[in-house]
């Protein structure tokens, strides 16, 4: 009895590493572009003027809306969203579990998974998007289900495998053609006359060729106009948008893999590492080829190289093994095994931190290492050896002094910004935790089992209360239904508003309000999908931009001034934002927490304690051709 409750020690430490890790901050990101789609289904008079449907959305290609908007008829989104988050996490790490299974050795399986839990999962250019994520897309649900069909594919039951990809393509088809290239690379593999595959795009030529949508995109090239807008807003699907730094996060990976297929020898592990790295090669030649050199607009909305997330998962799987590998083969200093872990900690993509230009560094001493050690002395070893633990300490202390700014930068506000988890997200920390967390649970004996098993229940159970880790704000907008719509009575349906932010969310005019928003970079993210979103979108953002400025000015001075009224908007950028042009309509209504003259209505909200900020509604109609300077 004592043992069966051990055992399940190290599964209650990986929920709440899960839970604590990555807690649920509200609908932001992408959740708020699905968000707007299943509000769009179900109201879609309010929506029809919204930039991100104006000209049609990517929700023609999945369908995860839908079933948004199914279950926002009978719930808050607040509620909907927190829960759905939970499950496709959990469904990821699920499935993650279950392919591990197949191909990694029984007893690097559940390390493997901690690895998981603790590395970071981004993954392309400047961070934005990662596996797993701690925040309700479809993605999280497809990439499960996209793991599940490659455990499948190495078990060779490849009907149902071809059944997972398939519902993991009407979820998220990028996601699920990512993995579906894994694992035909998988079956090439074992067995070359898998490549007759290829001819299987042959028809989809056929179907451009006839112009069947949206194949016609395969041969439609983004013409120069578009080309810019999408440079300027969506850089990250363009590998020429890419950093140094978004490629040594690349290059990383790319030796991490490499480093597995030469560990494993002729095993699965090495097979998967091989399929993988395949994959990403093939995903970014793709993209090179057919959207940075060609232009086409199909490719560039199948985002190729998005296979990138499957090969940063599996590298970040295959790190214990590497790490005891070398760990039990080298002598003392055992400089290799930490350049290995400078690699691994430094080459991960943490935001706005360009720590994995350091790794490259790393790299090539690790790769020569072998051949180099026997003439290089041993106090030499040793200072090598510290530098490498120097820049992981080093890495450290810039990542605290980063994630220290964005805590101040939020006023110091633990319900806005969870500054422990921020600190924790640097992995060389966490991973020192849990391998310590590990040898005790190794060690123990007797009733002290009985206690860490019931210490890490309680820390399950701490991090599931705090899981739930939205600012006030976000419960407030998140609690909003159409019954209780803000301004409703002033503002008819159909209308847009436009109501700047820090976050630049159209949260508040879509939840809030019920009405379509008139511009937020966020609302442009379909524009590889449709030309017609990006050249709106454009002139949109020509027309909001002046006011943005006066925005952001306005609210850096009132908030080092401590007086709401030191700085409001003046006519002449309202004038902008408000004056019909020959090609665009203004917005109806703008909302800011300024008092302006012509002010229709306030709502007024408390964010705790004594602290309320006032948002004032305007009719943009009252603003239009009337031009004076700014008053501050």
């Amino acid at each position: 009895m004592l043992d069966r409750m051990h055992r399940w020690t190290p599964w209650f430490f990986a929920a709440a590493l899960l839970l604590y890790l990555k807690p649920y901050t509200g609908i932001r990101h992408d959740a708020l572009l699905y968000l707007g789609q299943g509000l769009n289904f179900l109201h879609p008079a309010s929506f029809a003027q919204d930039l991100f449907f104006a000209a049609g959305s990517q929700a023609d290609y999945t369908l995860f809306p839908r079933l948004i908007a199914v279950l926002l008829r009978h719930s808050e989104p607040g509620a909907v969203f927190l829960w759905l988050s939970l499950v496709g996490r959990c469904a990821f790490y699920v499935a993650s579990w279950l392919l591990l299974r197949t191909f990694m050795p029984q007893r690097w399986a559940f390390p493997a998974l901690l690895a998981l839990l603790v590395m970071p999962g981004r993954y392309g250019a400047f961070s934005i998007f990662a596996y797993a994520e701690p925040f309700l897309t479809p993605r999280p649900f497809s990439e499960a289900l996209s793991l599940l069909a490659i455990a499948l594919t190495i078990r060779r039951r490849l009907p149902a495998a071809a059944a997972a990809l398939a519902l993991a393509l009407v979820l998220h088809p990028l996601q699920a053609i990512s993995a579906a290239v894994v694992a035909w690379c998988w079956l090439v593999i074992g067995d070359r006359r898998w490549l007759w595959c290829i001819t299987a795009v042959l028809p989809a030529f056929v179907f451009a060729a006839i112009g069947v949508k949206p194949f016609d995109g395969l041969l439609l090239h983004v013409d120069p106009e578009w080309w810019t807008v999408i440079r300027a807003f969506s850089s990250q699907t363009l590998l020429q948008g890419w950093n140094p730094r978004d490629w040594a996060i690349v290059v990383t990976d790319i030796y991490l893999l490499h480093l597995l297929m030469g560990h494993c020898g002729d095993s699965a592990m090495s097979r998967i590492a091989k399929a993988s790295l395949s994959a990403a090669l093939i995903g970014l030649a793709l993209t090179g080829v057919f959207v940075d050199l060609l232009r086409l607009q199909l490719p560039l909305a199948l985002q190729f190289w998005r296979t990138l997330w499957v090969a940063h998962w599996v590298a970040m799987a295959g790190l214990p093994l590497l790490v005891a590998s070398e760990w039990q083969t080298e002598a003392a200093p055992k400089v290799r095994t930490l350049l290995l872990l400078a690699i691994a900690a430094l080459g991960a993509s943490l935001p706005r931190i360009p720590l994995p230009l350091v790794a490259l560094a790393f790299i090539p001493l690790h790769m020569f290492w072998p051949a180099m050690s026997h003439s290089v002395s041993h106090g030499m070893r040793r200072l090598l050896a510290a530098v490498a633990l120097a820049a992981i300490a080093g890495g450290l202390v810039r990542y605290v002094i980063g994630s220290s700014m964005v805590f101040d930068m939020f006023g110091g506000d633990l319900s806005r910004v969870r500054h422990d988890v921020i600190l924790l997200g640097f992995p060389a920390l966490t991973a020192a935790l849990v391998f310590a967390a590990f040898v005790v649970y190794r060690r123990v004996n007797g009733n002290w089992r009985i206690a860490t098993t019931l210490s890490a229940a309680l820390l399950l159970l701490a991090t599931g209360i705090q899981f739930d880790s939205r600012s006030q704000w976000s419960r407030l907008v998140e609690s909003h239904s159409a019954d209780g719509y803000v301004f409703a009575g002033l503002v008819r349906p159909g209308a847009t508003v436009y109501w700047p932010s820090v976050e630049e969310s159209p949260l508040a005019p879509w939840l809030v309000m019920g009405r379509a928003s008139y511009f937020t970079p966020g609302q442009m993210a379909g524009q590889m999908f449709n030309r017609e979103t990006s050249i709106l979108g454009l002139k949109r953002f020509t027309q909001v931009e002046p006011i943005q400025q006066q925005f952001t000015y306005c609210l850096t001075l009132n908030a080092m001034s401590g007086d709401d009224n030191a700085c409001w908007l003046g006519d002449e950028g309202l004038s902008h934002l408000c004056t019909p042009r020959e090609d665009i309509e203004p917005p109806d209504y703008f909302v800011v927490p300024f008092r302006q003259k012509n002010r229709l209505s306030s709502w007024t909200v408390r964010t705790g304690g004594n602290s309320a900020t006032i948002f004032h509604l305007y009719r943009c109609s009252d603003f239009a051709s009337k031009e004076a300077s700014a008053h501050v």
